[in-house]
């Protein structure tokens, strides 16, 4: 099987169409064309459903996308071991849910670049915690950066090959729009003194939308949806125009605050552990360097963590 149909096609699946792939690729679209047509040929099935609206990934490309990713990272492993060893190279690819895009994650991808200018990211979002995990499992990708509560440590548990690292922890707090005149002035509010204003919420599925409907639902005050939305990243600017509250974690808390909207802390706090997810078997020596990183980025962001970086000294253990 040559590696470069598999690169071919790994490229088409993440980019949706022979031409998009081509161009990341710097080659021609009539190469990739030939190459997956070939690759279809040796394993006799076909890998894609050609539509109107580009390549969708037939059930045959979604068994084997795994491993022609973990191919794909072990032959730039073996790229760089036969190359200026003074310089790490290779990649490293993670997922994240929407939320997690930036803050943190930006920085300790930035960090560890300019340590190792060699190392090339391909960073993915994906709908859900489960989704995450379950790529990390089949090898679509190394790392999964996500909250870990709910049932999605109970997803993690059944896989014995899984590990994961804690970073530290995201507080849920409140924002409301600029105009919006509480009760009292209050850097802290109970959760029963939340005020009966509309709220913009997120779709469930992910385990921040669990935990906080679980706290809601313990104190009987149910919310008042203004907007339900399924990007959980655009809940802030509807804030900003005025059309509800919404909870907010992370990064979102200071950038809540930066443009001008009425936030406050919630008691008694409620803490949602943020970690990183990975394969015990199939992790690269460069991935475990990144998750390295990340710890120390994360343990020196107090900003990021919601108030508390606290991790258990069994971490560094697992990182050696």
């Amino acid at each position: 099987m040559d590696p470069r149909h598999l690169e071919y096609f790994v490229s088409i699946a993440e980019h949706g169409s022979v031409r998009a792939a081509a161009l990341a690729l710097g080659v021609s679209q009539s190469a990739v064309s030939q190459g997956l047509h070939a690759l279809e040929h040796e394993l006799s099935s076909d890998l894609f459903n050609r539509t109107a609206t580009g390549m969708v990934p037939t059930p045959a490309a979604r068994a084997i996308i795994g491993p022609a990713r973990r191919l794909r990272r072990r032959m730039m492993q073996l790229s760089s071991a036969v190359s200026d060893s003074s310089r790490s190279q290779g990649l490293v690819e993670f997922s994240v849910t929407p939320s997690m895009a930036f803050g943190a994650l930006a920085r300790a991808v930035a960090r560890f670049k300019r340590l190792n200018p060699g190392v090339t990211f391909n960073i993915a979002e994906v709908p859900s915690e489960a989704d995450g995990v379950g790529h990390v499992a089949n090898g679509s990708y190394e790392i999964f950066l996500a909250h870990l509560a709910g049932d999605v440590v109970a997803q993690i548990d059944r896989i014995s090959d899984l590990e994961t690292v804690h970073l530290g922890w995201h507080e849920t707090w409140v924002a409301y729009p600029p105009e919006t005149r509480l009760d009292r002035d209050c850097e802290a509010m109970r959760w029963e003194d939340l005020p009966d204003l509309p709220m913009i919420v997120v779709q469930r599925g992910g385990v921040r939308v669990q935990v906080i409907e679980d706290m809601v639902r313990s104190i009987g005050r149910p919310t008042m949806p203004s907007l339900v939305l399924e990007h959980r990243e655009a809940r802030l600017a509807y804030v900003m125009r005025g059309l509800g509250g919404c909870f907010i974690e992370g990064p979102l808390i200071e950038e809540a605050r930066r443009r001008g909207a009425v936030i406050a802390r919630l008691e008694p706090p409620l803490r949602t552990p943020l970690g990183l997810v990975y394969s015990r078997s199939t992790v690269s020596p460069i991935a475990r360097e990144f998750i390295a990183t990340c710890v120390r980025v994360f343990d020196e962001s107090d900003e990021e963590s919601g108030g508390g970086t606290d991790r258990s000294s069994t971490d560094d253990q697992m990182l050696g």
